[in-house]
């Protein structure tokens, strides 16, 4: 009995060893990657209780006229397998520029914030390696030369949400937390104190080394049971686009006096509808608060029959370029100065929805773009991460 105890510790002994190896060789394959860059942020002290971090000379935001960007998850920008396909890839497809979730709809960010459980859950975040790992990794690949686009979430924000319910959207049946169709909390977009939080988020993200702040989700919610919604804020009289059109200029406002560049997403249709669709977004309101404007002109997420076609999916140039013409004639009557003006720089799709994105539509997409004087880039979005080679 004695001897059977002896082995099963002696068995249970070199399984911990075996994976605490394992472990380890996963992290230097990271700091491989990462290289031993010096933390780039508001917090410049230790991340995970050991020695202190040596904060080094802030990196300066930098300029590009033409973006041409591939978008990648934080979980995918801190898997070293997966990031060094990605950079492969660019250097592969002329990519010269990444987009790179710090703030997605969990809340969970990609690198340190100062006063974090101020705004949301410390120990959700402190838990993460990726706050840990975002900043060096946004440094290699700066040393790369690659731009960088950090995507914030902007409304939808579970974890934030959760600390704040007196900012957040609450069902009126009930008084719970709202939730969209895919289960998400948002937060109300008449909140000062979120659009605080969300500068907040922005200007650490340039801090840790981000060229570009790229805000998606600046709308109110498009599905789920609208009708129950509660808002603490808005008060329901105001046009949701006067409430999102005060939230540009809060943010726009508040980078004024900074180099940073600050992007936009809206949906698709902004370029051709004259309304603004139920959640606030319409393109003329949009042109002097941003330095670029990035539509989702996704041919999938257009309705069946638009533009004449039954199914947009399948003719990424028509409805493109149909979209694009009509933007300029929006553009041509604005009353805002050319130079004040924002760029265009569209989404394009590179996910298999209403037909399959290959490297051809990937490039018809391009032409679209070029056909009608674009020359501000664009930006490619996979939600997989996995993008086909589209380069001669």
């Amino acid at each position: 009995m004695r001897f059977r105890v002896i082995i099963f510790c002696l068995i249970i002994f070199i399984a911990i060893y075996v994976f605490s190896l394992r472990h380890e060789t996963s992290f230097k394959n990271l700091s491989a990657l990462t290289g031993d860059i010096a933390l780039v942020g508001e917090n410049a002290s230790s991340t995970d209780g050991g020695e202190p971090v040596v904060a080094s000379v802030p990196m300066l935001p930098r300029k590009l006229d033409s973006v041409r960007a591939a978008y990648m998850t934080m979980y995918t920008a801190a898997t070293p397998s997966k990031l060094e396909k990605l950079v492969a890839y660019a250097k592969k497809n002329n990519i010269n520029a990444f987009v790179i979730d710090v703030k997605e709809t969990e809340g969970m960010l990609f690198f340190p914030l100062d006063a974090y459980d101020t705004y949301g859950d410390k120990d959700i975040a402190s838990a993460s390696y990726l706050v840990k790992r975002g900043p060096s990794i946004v440094a290699k690949l700066r040393e790369q030369g690659f731009y960088l686009i950090a995507r914030v979430v902007a409304f939808p924000d579970n974890v934030y949400a959760k600390k704040h319910l007196e900012q957040a959207l609450l069902h009126k049946s009930n008084g719970a937390l709202w939730k969209d169709r895919k289960n998400n909390y948002w937060l109300d977009p008449a909140s000062k104190e979120y659009w605080t939080y969300l500068v907040h988020v922005a200007k650490a993200a340039t801090k840790a080394g981000f060229d570009e702040i790229n805000f998606d989700y600046i709308r109110f919610p498009s599905d789920g049971s609208l009708k129950q919604i509660q808002y603490p804020y808005w008060d329901g009289t105001t046009p949701r686009e006067e409430t999102i059109k005060n939230f540009f200029h809060f943010l726009s406002s508040n980078f004024s006096d900074t180099d940073v560049t600050i992007s936009g997403d809206m949906f698709g249709q902004v370029l051709v509808n004259s309304d603004d669709m139920g959640i606030g977004q319409k393109l003329e309101i949009a042109l002097p608060f941003f330095d670029v404007i990035a539509p989702m002109t996704y041919p999938s997420h257009y309705i069946d029959g638009f533009a004449g076609y039954k199914n947009p999916a399948e003719h990424p140039y028509e409805i493109i370029d149909y979209s694009l013409k009509e933007a300029q004639k929006k553009m041509a009557s604005s009353t805002v100065p050319v130079e004040e003006r924002a760029k265009i720089r569209p989404w394009l799709q590179v996910f298999n929805i209403g037909a399959v994105y290959d490297g051809a539509m990937i490039r018809k997409q391009i032409k679209a773009l070029t056909d009608n004087g674009l020359m501000a880039g664009y930006m490619l979005w996979s939600p997989s991460n996995v993008y086909p080679n589209f380069m001669d």
